[in-house]
């Protein structure tokens, strides 16, 4: 989290604050409980600093080579945090696409990535298939998605708990950002992308009929708050920002 706010130009106290905060936040704190998911969020600022490449850098939006490290030594450690991950690049890379004049060197790019990814992580995602098409006793568990998404309260900040200070905090942020829309592309991007990520991964989101009609989602999504590992360093990064500013 230092280092990708860092990169970000915000100012080194107000990273070192952030990295702090990030130690003790949502997902990255269930490494206390050896949830290997931690292990993917630790790492997930790595991965978000690819969203600064996307949006600040007209000329080549992709950094392939560097995008295809982290996704894959993220998926070495927690195949579905590179999933999680790679849905919230979907947005950036939209915009990115439409704001480059290097629209062909993008995609060639993108398919760079891809390829070397699919390639240094085959050693997952080949065992996998050679375990799934044969596996009849052991299947993924099933979870209820309703009761695993998001949650806010006053001293549990772990896993899927969010304290009510740092709902305060996000207030905040979308207040500034609301009122400073034309200050940082940037700012707003990461702030309104990761506030509807963890809409979607709350009790907003009618989870229980979802789940009536894709039961599938039990035993593949699983629990919806791990869409925020993305999210979470995104909106702590919009808050350095904001500092900063």
């Amino acid at each position: 989290m230092y280092r990708l706010a860092l990169k970000a130009n915000v100012d080194e106290v107000i990273t070192i604050l952030l990295a702090l905060i990030y130690l003790q936040f949502g997902i990255v704190a269930g490494v206390l409980r050896f949830n290997f998911m931690a292990w993917g969020a630790a790492l997930a600022p790595y991965a978000m600093m690819q969203v600064l490449y996307m949006i600040n850098d007209e000329r080549k939006p992709i950094h392939w080579l560097s995008l295809a490290l982290i996704m894959s030594l993220i998926a070495q450690v927690h195949l579905l945090s590179t999933v999680y991950i790679a849905c919230t690049f979907v947005p950036f890379a939209i915009y990115a696409l439409v704001k480059t004049s290097a629209k062909k060197q993008m995609i060639i790019d993108f398919f760079k990535a891809l390829g070397t990814t699919l390639v240094l992580t085959a050693n997952v995602w080949g065992g996998l298939l050679v375990l799934y098409s044969h596996n009849k006793i052991s299947l993924p568990n099933q979870y209820n998605l309703y009761y695993h998404v998001v949650k806010y309260k006053k001293f549990i900040n772990l896993h899927g708990f969010s304290l009510i200070s740092m709902v305060l905090l996000l207030v905040f942020q979308l207040i500034y950002v609301l009122t400073h829309l034309r200050e940082s592309v940037l700012n707003t991007m990461v702030t309104i992308i990761a506030l509807v990520i963890l809409l979607l991964a709350s009790s907003l989101m009618p989870w229980a009929q979802i789940q009536a009609h894709f039961p599938s989602l039990k035993s593949s999504l699983q629990i919806p708050y791990r869409l925020a590992v993305g999210a979470s360093p995104l909106i702590l990064l919009g808050v350095g920002i904001s500092m900063t500013n």
